[in-house]
């Protein structure tokens, strides 16, 4: 779906509540879950359907997959995401 976005560097200081941490050459990719065929995979799309309850798009059964490096040690991860919303409103 969207494949190897380079992040670059990621700062934690500016959140408030979390500890304070940078992640650097962070590159994150997002896929479906193993088993489904990019080619067969929808997302949903909802012009105000009140049984969704959202005006915009929804993917499901996804995962984000990754690498990056905390104080020079580099690693990589993979993360499900059940549901990622994009929605929207009037203002």
């Amino acid at each position: 779906m969207f494949d190897n976005i380079d992040v670059g560097r990621v700062d934690s200081t500016d959140e408030p509540g979390f500890p304070d941490f940078a992640l650097d050459d962070m590159v994150v990719s997002l896929r479906t879950n193993e088993g489904i065929d990019l080619e067969d995979y929808d997302i949903k799309i909802s012009l105000n359907d009140e049984a969704l309850g959202f005006l915009g798009f929804q993917g499901d059964d996804l995962r984000v997959l990754g690498s990056a490096s905390y104080a020079g040690v580099a690693f990589s991860f993979e993360a499900p995401v059940s549901a990622m919303r994009l929605v929207v409103e009037l203002v």
